[in-house]
C-alpha cells in the first residue's frame, strides 16, 4: 500500500525573501489520516512574520490553496519564529488529486501566484477519525481522535443529533479524551475539525 504521505517540493522564493527581509521558504506536505486530508505548511520567519491561509477551493479533483505571507512589523535582531499551519482539505474520496499552492505578497496586494503544482494520492483506507472504547469505569468511554499537529479539534456531544455541545477542544492530534457518560443513556459524539496554526519564538 502506498504511504499516505506525499512530500512536496520546498519552494525557495528568493525575490520574496529579499522583499520581506526574511526567509520565507516554506516546506509543504500532504497527509491523509482518519479519513481527513491535510496540507501542512511549515516555515521559519523573523519576528512577527507569519502565514495567513486565505482560501481553500476545489473543482473536481483539482484543489487550490491560497495563502498570504505577512511581513514582520517587529524590529528584532536574531528573533525567529517557527510556524506550522495545518490546512484541512477535507474528507476526499480515494484517488489522485492535483494541488495548486498560491501565495500573496502580504501588504503589497499582488495577485496570487501559483508557485507549486503537485499531485497526491488519497489512500483507500486511512482509518477512522474517531474510535471509542470502554473506560476504566462504567460511566466513562475513551475517545481516540486521529489527526495531525496544529489542526484544531473540537469534540461535540448530542442526545438527539440536532443540538450539539462542545465538550473538549484540542490543538493537534492524535489525542484521546475520557468521555463521561451516564450508564443506560444514549449519547452521540463527533469531531469538528478546523485548520489551525502553532508556532514559537526561538
Amino acid at each position: 500500500m502506498r504511504s499516505p504521505w506525499s512530500m512536496l517540493q520546498v519552494v525557495p522564493l528568493a525575490s520574496l525573501c529579499a522583499a520581506l527581509s526574511t526567509s520565507v521558504c516554506v516546506a509543504q506536505s500532504i497527509q491523509t489520516t482518519g479519513g481527513i486530508t491535510y496540507l501542512t505548511l511549515t516555515g521559519t520567519f523573523d519576528a512577527g512574520a507569519h502565514i495567513e491561509v486565505e482560501s481553500v477551493s476545489r473543482s473536481g479533483t483539482n484543489l487550490t490553496v491560497v495563502y498570504r505571507i505577512e511581513p514582520g512589523m517587529i524590529l528584532c535582531i536574531d528573533c525567529w519564529h517557527v510556524e506550522t499551519n495545518a490546512v484541512v482539505l477535507g474528507a476526499l474520496e480515494p484517488g489522485w488529486y492535483s494541488l495548486c499552492l498560491s501565495w500573496e505578497f502580504g501588504q503589497w496586494g499582488d495577485q496570487p501566484t501559483c508557485g507549486c503544482l503537485a499531485r497526491f494520492e488519497v489512500p483507500e483506507d486511512s482509518g477512522p477519525t474517531l474510535t471509542i472504547t470502554a473506560g476504566t469505569t462504567a460511566d466513562e468511554r475513551v475517545v481516540r481522535v486521529a489527526g495531525v499537529p496544529a489542526a484544531l479539534y473540537v469534540l461535540e456531544e448530542s442526545t438527539d443529533l440536532l443540538h450539539w455541545t462542545g465538550v473538549c477542544t484540542n490543538q493537534g492530534g492524535p489525542f484521546e479524551y475520557r468521555w463521561p457518560v451516564s450508564p443506560g443513556s444514549t449519547c452521540f459524539i463527533r469531531a469538528n475539525i478546523r485548520s489551525g496554526r502553532t508556532g514559537a519564538l526561538l
